[in-house]
């Protein structure tokens, strides 16, 4: 069950500009998992490699769509910044892997997983290095689907603290009638 839930976060938060971030610790984890399994665990392994596959997959993906923005990543708005407009949101996502697992068992195979870890190792079709030029159409070409361009940020004045020649001179920002006394 472990994987299954790690499975949907994981799903639920791919289109986020921080996920490679997000997903690093994750991945390490899931390495030194895969390491302590013995032989007779294959399945827990099958189940730790294919979640760490689509981890590395979707935090990939996430770099690539997050060197074609306009603005950095630390000053993104939106969680879901990546996401395709064809995408569902992140609230129908949950709710589909939600009732997904309704109606089975909960638990992946072992088959699917490994049918999907080898499905993962082949060479991209056609359709998805079209999809992902799409969306950097989109994302370089901001304006010409209706809405205004972005306006660039203004910076904001930092607060200069003030500097003397002596730093005895300055004043503290001591509250006064806090008892600091280690009496209590």
């Amino acid at each position: 069950e472990i994987f299954l839930l790690l499975g949907r976060e994981v799903d639920l938060y791919r289109y986020s500009a921080g996920f490679p971030e997000f997903s690093v610790r994750i991945c390490q984890r899931l390495r030194k998992f895969t390491k302590t399994c013995t032989s007779r665990n294959a399945r827990w392994r099958s189940y730790s490699k294919a979640s760490l596959d689509m981890c590395e997959r979707y935090s990939s993906q996430a770099v690539q769509r997050r060197s074609l923005l306009l603005e950095a990543p630390k000053d993104v708005k939106r969680l879901e910044i990546l996401k395709m407009s064809k995408e569902r949101n992140m609230k129908k996502r949950y709710d589909a892997s939600v009732a997904k697992e309704g109606g089975g068992t909960g638990t992946p195979t072992t088959s699917t997983l490994v049918a999907t870890t080898a499905g993962k190792n082949k060479k991209k079709s056609s359709d998805q290095e079209e999809n992902e030029a799409g969306i950097s159409e989109k994302i370089v070409k901001d304006g010409e689907d209706g809405r205004p361009p972005r306006k660039k940020a203004k910076k904001k004045p930092t607060k200069h603290l003030p500097t003397s020649d002596n730093p005895m001179q300055l004043e503290d920002d001591v509250q006064e009638g806090v008892d600091w006394s280690e009496d209590e």
